[in-house]
């Protein structure tokens, strides 16, 4: 089962290379967000990261079961 899994990433985080690049390239159809100029920490902090999480989760709130 496959599940929805947005990615988003400082583009100065060490995590990138180990970790991100390597899933990507097994699930291509996973998006990537890479927040420039941010670290791994620092992204969380930008405008860019809550706007990504935001327009995630508004794709998402049409796909959940109705109760």
């Amino acid at each position: 089962m496959k599940l929805p899994l947005p990615v988003i990433i400082g583009g100065d985080d060490p995590l990138r290379e180990n970790y991100v690049e390597p899933l990507h390239k097994l699930r291509p159809d996973v998006p990537v967000q890479i927040i420039e100029g941010a670290g791994h920490l620092s992204c969380v902090g930008r405008p860019e990261f809550k706007e990504g999480i935001t327009a995630f989760l508004a794709t998402q709130s049409s796909k959940l079961p109705l109760k």
